[in-house]
């Protein structure tokens, strides 16, 4: 963070910064709603409360976030040694995982405090219901009370990770009825006080009634789709490739060979699976061994209660994520699937038996593989993020319109060209950023077009889209039309078009540019334009990509899934006749 971190906010950053800038009010009504599917009040207050007491810098939430995942790494390792009477060795995959490098970009990220925030508050509860097997008490109830309805205050995520505790509270005071100390009757009647407020939290939560739609985040199709997810969810505990991977390196017996093999992302890319298969096995490890002695009448219920319900959270946690999300093999959830990696750990230390042993030593030694991987990977993504920093400063310093900087650099900034200008005005505007020492001016004269050139709308070829009359039905992602174009100079190219899919949900339409005839430019950052909140109803809309370079061949994605499209005009905005 202190080497990598930039005071720019990114992305989701900018959902709060207007209100921490202060030039949006602060209200209930907007601490309680929706970003996505998460109502995130406690998050937005801190990275409020944070941003303005620094000044106007993201790096003050970004510091929180290390300490707040240093926190829990320390009271995940106390929970280990308390239990156990000793420090193990394999207990050091609690901070690599909770707070090590893999978690790289999240680490970069101010906004990741909605999910860190979770897990922080998770760890307290952790903490107290697996620390000691005799845990049942006014205080520590109080605190798990308190602890339990911040969680649903921080996002769906700690929505999630609340639900088992519903339960588990009650039946903690259950367990403990026939108990007649004063602090444990109180803490029993505390118990179901904080249950009953918790299910009022569930119900106000109202997470399918009123959730916004997503371009983006769409939830699983199908039953097998939702359990890849949670199976990807246990894989990215360990590390998650890069947004975009290379082809497979190949094989090679010579030292040079295999260290690049190694540090290619392919490799770790398509072994998700076998990760995913070691941590769920030990995750069935740890509930058959925490279950065992239970049926056997080898240990009171009580004592396996807080074990059991922290698998019970972390497990809900996961079937969440599969039932919300088409896909689960992003960075962002690599912090929570250490969560996930942890408690499973945890309770494999609770475990006596040779199989929970060579399970704590099977996660440990994935973790340890991976570590040079997700070193390299951490450094490239900190240079990458330097290198736009620097790149942007000298863009702006150029006099490079605030359009055209939008579509260079939106990939960092925030959704879309469009997004990426308004947030570079703003931070102009705020004074932060790289316009915090005031010698920057931004250029917000439109693009010099002197000529337009129409095309025609028939494309070069189509791939994966059909054509009946004038509507091209395409599939999703994969589903798009090129164009040939060769000029030496394209300012911008305009489209207007009709675009219908079947929940008329916002489309991701998407214009990428090649300067040569090859096609490997598409994908590479600087040459992909995105309307991220299109219309899908069928409705004529018109979309301008700024480009300002040349262009060989134009490529067009109607949307990232099924969809109807028509396209009535695209025309060429030119720099010369």
């Amino acid at each position: 963070m202190a080497q990598y971190g930039l005071s720019i906010p990114t992305w989701d950053d900018w959902n709060i910064i207007p209100y921490a800038a202060g030039r949006e009010p602060i209200t209930w009504g907007w601490l309680w709603s929706f970003h996505m599917d998460h109502r995130i009040p406690l998050p937005r207050l801190l990275f409020v409360a944070l941003f303005r007491l620094s000044g106007g810098d993201v790096r003050a939430v970004m510091l929180l976030n290390v300490l707040l995942l240093s926190g829990a790494a320390l009271l995940g390792m106390l929970v280990a040694r308390q239990r156990t009477g000793h420090t193990r060795v394999t207990d050091a995959l609690i901070p690599l995982s909770l707070v090590g490098i893999a978690n790289y970009a999240n680490l970069l990220s101010a906004n990741q405090i909605q999910y860190i925030s979770s897990i922080a508050l998770f760890a307290v509860v952790v903490y107290l219901l697996m620390g000691r097997p005799e845990w049942f008490g006014l205080s520590t109830v109080a605190v798990i009370g308190i602890c339990s309805i911040c969680l649903p205050l921080t996002g769906s995520t700690g929505l999630a990770l609340t639900i088992p505790l519903i339960a588990v509270l009650p039946l903690a005071a259950w367990q403990h009825r026939e108990r007649r100390e004063r602090s444990v009757r109180l803490a029993r009647w505390l118990a179901v006080l904080v249950a009953v407020v918790l299910v009022a939290l569930v119900a106000a939560y109202n997470v399918f009634g009123e959730r916004p739609d997503s371009a983006v985040s769409q939830p699983a199709s199908s039953i097998q789709e939702m359990f890849v997810t949670i199976a990807q969810f246990a894989a990215v505990s360990f590390a998650a490739p890069p947004f975009s991977f290379s082809t497979p390196a190949r094989l090679s017996n010579s030292l040079p060979g295999m260290v690049t093999a190694y540090f290619s992302a392919d490799w770790v890319a398509r072994t998700w699976r076998l990760r995913a298969v070691v941590l769920l096995s030990a995750l069935g490890i740890a509930v058959i061994g925490l279950v065992l002695p239970l049926v056997r009448r080898q240990r009171p219920m009580r004592q396996a209660l807080g074990a059991l319900g922290c698998l019970a959270a972390v497990g809900t946690l996961a079937f969440a994520i599969g039932y919300a999300r088409g896909s689960a093999l992003e960075q962002r959830y690599i912090t929570l699937g250490a969560v996930l990696l942890v408690v499973t750990y945890l309770c494999l230390r609770l475990v006596r038996h040779s199989a929970a042993t060579a399970a704590s030593w099977a996660l440990l030694m994935i973790s340890l593989v991976l570590l040079p991987w997700n070193v390299f990977q951490a450094i490239s993504f900190g240079e990458t993020r330097r290198a736009f920093e620097a790149d942007l400063v000298s863009d702006i310093r150029a006099g490079v319109p605030v359009d055209v900087l939008g579509t260079r650099y939106y990939e960092h900034l925030w959704g879309d060209p469009s997004l990426a200008t308004s947030v570079l005005k703003e931070m102009r505007d705020d004074n932060i950023g790289p316009f915090a020492s005031g010698d920057l001016v931004l250029n917000e004269a439109p693009p010099a077009v002197v000529a337009e050139q129409a095309l025609s709308k028939a494309p070069t070829s189509a791939h994966n889209m059909s054509l009946l009359g004038d509507k091209w039905s395409g599939r999703g992602s994969d589903s798009y039309l090129l164009y040939a174009v060769d000029s030496p100079h394209v300012v911008g190219v305009r489209l207007k078009y009709r675009l219908s899919n079947a929940t008329s949900s916002p489309a991701l339409l998407q214009v990428a540019w090649s300067s040569r005839a090859s096609t490997a430019e598409f994908d590479q950052p600087g040459h992909v334009f995105v309307r991220s909140s299109a219309r899908a109803d069928g409705q004529p809309e018109e979309v301008v990509a700024w480009i300002d370079a040349p262009v060989n061949t134009l490529r067009v994605t109607p949307d990232n899934k099924a969809t109807s499209f028509t396209l009535d005009e695209i025309v060429l905005l030119l720099s010369s006749s």
